[in-house]
C-alpha cells in the first residue's frame, strides 16, 4: 500500500485528516474537497484512503492516512464502554429489583411493628393462657424469612449473625404442636425469636443502606467516565492541532532555508564579481583582462 503513495502520514483523528488535506493545494490553485473515506487492513496495520477532488478542475487525488493506533485507541475504548454499559444494565436491572424489595420491606416493616404490637398485647395476656405462642413463633419465623427472601436478588446475608432456616427449625422443633407445651419455656423462645428477629430487621435495613450507597457511586463512576472521554476527545483535537501547526512551521522552515541557500548563491556571484573588478592599476594599464 505505502509504495502506491510518495509519504504515508499517521492521523489521529478525522479532523487532523481534513485540516492536513485543506493544506494542500491542486496545480491549479484549487482547493480540495473530500469525497470518501475508504479503511484498509493489510499486515496489522488499518490504512485509510481519503479520496478527494478540486473543486476548481474536478481534478481527482488520494491520500493515505496511518490509522493503526487510532483504531486501536477506539477499539479499547469502546470494550471499556461495552463493559460499563453492561455494568450499568444490570445495575439499572439490580436497582429495579432493589426498589421492589425496598417496597416489600416497607410493607413487611409495616407488618413487623404490628407483628411487635400483637407480641407485647400477646405477651401480657399469656400468662392467662389465653395466647397461643406456637402460632406466634410460626409468625415471626415466617416474617424472618420473607425478610431474608426479599434481599436475595442482592446477594448471600452469609454474615448475618442469625441463621433464619436453622433457627426457624430448632424453634419449630421445640415447639412441635404435638409435644406438651410450657408456658416458661414457650415465653422464653417468643422472646428469643423476637429478639433474633428484630436483629435480622437492622441487618436488613443496614443491607438497604449499603445498596443505596452503591448505587451513588456507581451514578459517580458513570459521571467520571463521560468526562474522562470528553478529555480524551479534547486531547485528540489539541494533538492535531499541534501536529498541523508543526507541519506548517516545518514548510515554512523548509522555504526560508531555500531562500537562504539562494542568497547564498547570489553572495558568491557578488564576491567574484567584486573580486574581478578589484585588478591592480598597472593590469589595467598593459590592458589586461
Amino acid at each position: 500500500m505505502e509504495k502506491d503513495f510518495n509519504f504515508v502520514i499517521s492521523a489521529e483523528s478525522e479532523e487532523f485528516e481534513n485540516n492536513y488535506i485543506m493544506k494542500y493545494k491542486c496545480s491549479c490553485g484549487g482547493k480540495y474537497q473530500i469525497l470518501l473515506r475508504e479503511k484498509i487492513l493489510e499486515k496489522d496495520i488499518v490504512y485509510n484512503i481519503v479520496r478527494t477532488m478540486c473543486v476548481e478542475c474536478s481534478k481527482s487525488g488520494e491520500f493515505l492516512f496511518d490509522i493503526t493506533n487510532r483504531e486501536t485507541k477506539e477499539r479499547k475504548l469502546r470494550e471499556k464502554l461495552s463493559c460499563v454499559q453492561t455494568s450499568l444494565k444490570d445495575f439499572r436491572s439490580s436497582e429495579k429489583d432493589f426498589q421492589i424489595a425496598e417496597k416489600d420491606f416497607q410493607c413487611m416493616e409495616k407488618d413487623f411493628q404490628g407483628a411487635e404490637k400483637d407480641f407485647h398485647e400477646a405477651e401480657k395476656d399469656f400468662p392467662g393462657g389465653e395466647a397461643n405462642p406456637i402460632t406466634t413463633i410460626n409468625i415471626l419465623s415466617d416474617m424472618a424469612r420473607e425478610i431474608d427472601n426479599a434481599f436475595l436478588p442482592f446477594g448471600d446475608m452469609s454474615d448475618c449473625p442469625v441463621n433464619i432456616e436453622e433457627f426457624t427449625r430448632t424453634v419449630l422443633k421445640e415447639s412441635h404442636p404435638f409435644s406438651p407445651v410450657k408456658e416458661k419455656d414457650d415465653s422464653k423462645l417468643i422472646l428469643e425469636e423476637y429478639q433474633n428477629l428484630k436483629l435480622l430487621y437492622g441487618q436488613a435495613v443496614m443491607k438497604l443502606q449499603y445498596l443505596e450507597e452503591e448505587n451513588k457511586l456507581l451514578h459517580i463512576l458513570e459521571e467520571t467516565l463521560n468526562r474522562k472521554e470528553k478529555d480524551i476527545r479534547k486531547l485528540q483535537n489539541n494533538i492535531a492541532e499541534l501536529t498541523v501547526e508543526l507541519d506548517r512551521k516545518e514548510t515554512e522552515y523548509n522555504e526560508l532555508k531555500k531562500q537562504l541557500s539562494e542568497k547564498d548563491d547570489e553572495i558568491e556571484a557578488y564576491k567574484k564579481l567584486f573580486k574581478e573588478n578589484r585588478r591592480p592599476a598597472w593590469m589595467k594599464l598593459l590592458g589586461s583582462k
